[in-house]
């Protein structure tokens, strides 16, 4: 008669990412509630394998904080893993970014987003992060030789969204093509180095920005400032935010001068 291979309980559940004590017990429990064992054996038959994860993974979610459990896409009982486990950001702090990054841009119905700057590496590594079908993205690489006026008013009058990567590689003649008075779309000069600060930064100016148009938007006053931005649209003209502001030069951001001259920089009329 031949024996049946088998395997550690313990050995299993490690391998299937429960890497604490208290998530090898509750991944325990499950496995017994769902007659997979018992809590008197400690070793399973081998067959059961591909069973014990597929039953694991349909009930608990590995987490490794509560910002990463709030970024689940299928709501699932929770347990704490090591980070290198967590099946939302593996580790990485650029996934975990990139993960609130693409669930920013849903919420808001932001759907075409034009990225101008970045390193082709950088290119491939945000297409990788951001492949789903709801958002899609346009890349003006900052080095090309010839990119047209005609071109960057295209993507302008494409996009939802524009993304000046300033301390990438990218060229001045390139960025004065979407920023100052060119900027007709929501544009955001992205002041660090990096995926994960391209994707924090965003996420940061919008969230920023949504606190600054609720204020606007509140009492009699608010009335008068809805009116006269839809005003502002009809006639083809940039939005003017009261209170926080960005300058699309230099990307300092302070509170609204008395003046129109930006504080950081020295420059009339840039703020976005």
């Amino acid at each position: 008669m031949n024996q049946i291979e088998t395997i550690k309980i313990e050995d299993l559940l490690t391998e299937a990412g429960f890497d604490t004590e208290e998530a090898r017990q509750r991944a325990r429990e499950v496995l017994i509630e769902q007659k997979l064992t018992t809590s008197r054996k400690e070793r399973m038959a081998l067959y059961k394998k591909p069973k014990a994860f597929e039953v694991l993974k349909f009930n608990l979610a590995r987490i490794c904080s509560s910002v990463c459990q709030g970024l689940l896409e299928i709501e699932r009982e929770a347990v704490f893993v090591g980070t290198s486990n967590c099946e939302v950001c593996a580790g990485s702090n650029t996934t975990r970014a990139a993960k609130i990054f693409n669930r920013e841009l849903e919420s808001r119905g932001i759907r075409k987003v034009v990225i101008v700057g970045g390193t082709p590496q950088q290119i491939v590594e945000i297409k990788k992060l951001c492949n789903k079908e709801e958002v899609e993205f346009r890349f003006v690489k900052g080095l090309t030789p010839s990119h047209t006026i005609k071109e960057a008013d295209k993507n302008r009058y494409w996009a939802d969204l524009i993304l000046v990567w300033v301390p990438s590689e990218i060229k001045h003649r390139t960025t004065t093509k979407y920023t100052g008075e060119r900027a007709v779309t929501q544009t955001i000069l992205i002041q660090r180095r990096g995926v994960e600060a391209l994707f924090q930064e965003t996420v940061q100016y919008l969230r920023e920005r949504e606190n600054v148009t609720a204020d606007r938007f509140s009492g009699a006053e608010g009335e008068k400032n809805r009116r006269f931005e839809q005003w502002q649209q009809s006639q083809g003209k940039e939005i003017v935010v009261q209170g926080k502001l960005n300058c699309r030069m230099c990307g300092a951001s302070f509170d609204q001068p008395n003046g129109t001259r930006c504080p950081g920089c020295g420059r009339h009329n840039t703020f976005n």
